[in-house]
């Protein structure tokens, strides 16, 4: 148990911005400034992956930041109906 604390001590004074909290059940970023840094330490820890983090957005839900692998926001927006189908 104590090992597990201070693990997550370090953790905590590694990654200081870093909020636990997931009220939209993801990763949250305190501000841009430490999803950007958390997106610079993925780029420069080696080999890419298929699915890395390209960017940061801010969240509407938690009103914080998180990273996606989405190369660029693109609205969804739903086909339009046949006349048939109404």
């Amino acid at each position: 148990m104590r090992h597990h604390r201070l693990a997550l001590a370090a953790e905590r004074a590694l990654h200081p911005r870093v909020v636990r909290e997931r009220s939209c059940g993801k990763r949250r970023f305190r501000d841009r400034i430490a999803a950007d840094l958390a997106l610079a330490r993925i780029r420069c820890s080696g080999a890419a992956r298929y699915r890395d983090p390209v960017r940061s957005y801010a969240c509407p839900v938690c009103r914080g930041w998180h990273l996606t692998s989405r190369r660029a926001w693109t609205p969804v927006v739903p086909a339009p109906r046949s006349p048939r189908e109404a």
